[in-house]
């Protein structure tokens, strides 16, 4: 998988660097833009000479130049800035198309998802998998390799949706509150816990030499504490989101400075993302009910 990645990062990065530097010079030769389509041409005859870049599959070299014709079309329209070269450590990541790929449950808690030129691997079944399967990501973090199943799934219009509304308000006492009088706190005892234990893992790292390998490793430590404290933050909000937006047809959040409201636990290490994680995902789950 990491010759995958490091693929994937090589294609996305000439090929932006082909956009950025030598569009000129591509355009006064050929007389024609430099698309997708040019730049998957001639990524079939990168394929051709060079056999470490062919045994990775073409299907993901090509899903990274579309995520840069889309970065591109997403910078001209304003939305985003400027597409910038995806780093080793940080951009640890490549996508298939659901066609391709063959999943099977094993028992309740495991599934084998077969990868092309990779061969099945055996992955965590944490959900049931619904509709009709787009696309599959394979991703590294800071606690290993993640697979994320992307699938079409059929709303049912014809469902009654509640009208009920509520109000949401972020408290010092309580992470949330709502206006029926029900509150909602995040799972403070386990994140002091890993709050404790990054400290002290922090200063360890402090210690270690520049450049040795207790280093090296003692940042992975650090690393996997912290994304554990943000996977159980980042649980805790799409629990609360999926709640309030089966429970309630409109939801309403006062307008004030998140950080002199958020209690200190969920403001801690995390300023107003957190905040803007909460109104990101629920509006997401709105729009995905049907329309009243």
């Amino acid at each position: 998988m990491w010759q995958f990645s490091g693929v994937v990062r090589l294609v996305y990065n000439l090929a932006l660097e082909q956009r950025r530097d030598w569009w000129r010079q591509y355009t006064a030769n050929t007389g024609k833009s430099l698309t997708y389509v040019a730049q998957a041409r001639e990524l079939t005859e990168l394929r051709q000479s060079f056999d470490w870049i062919a045994v990775v599959s073409q299907t993901s070299q090509q899903q990274a130049l579309r995520d840069l014709d889309r970065a591109y079309a997403n910078f001209f329209a304003g939305r985003a800035g400027y597409p910038t070269p995806r780093r080793r450590g940080v951009n640890d990541a490549f996508r298939f198309l659901g066609r391709e790929c063959r999943i099977r449950r094993l028992n309740r808690n495991w599934g084998m998802i077969h990868l092309p030129k990779i061969g099945e691997v055996r992955f965590r079944w944490t959900r049931d998998i619904a509709g009709t399967v787009k696309n599959v990501t394979v991703s590294r973090a800071a606690l290993g390799w993640h697979v994320s199943i992307s699938c079409e799934v059929e709303i049912d219009k014809t469902k009654k949706l509640n009208a009920e509304a509520v109000g949401v308000d972020r408290g010092v006492v309580h992470t949330l509150a709502y206006s029926d009088g029900e509150f909602a706190d995040l799972p403070l005892e386990r994140l002091r816990v890993l709050d404790r234990r990054a400290r002290k893992q922090a200063q360890a790292l402090a210690r270690c030499r520049h450049g040795s390998k207790r280093r090296k490793k003692a940042k992975a430590r650090l690393a996997r504490t912290r994304a554990k404290a943000a996977r159980i933050r980042k649980h805790w909000i799409h629990e609360r989101t999926a709640h309030l937006s089966r429970r309630f047809g409109t939801v309403v959040i006062e307008d004030l400075n998140p950080l002199a409201t958020q209690s200190p636990s969920f403001r801690k290490g995390s300023r107003s993302l957190w905040l803007s994680l909460i109104l990101d995902i629920l509006l997401h789950d709105f729009q995905r009910r049907p329309a009243a």
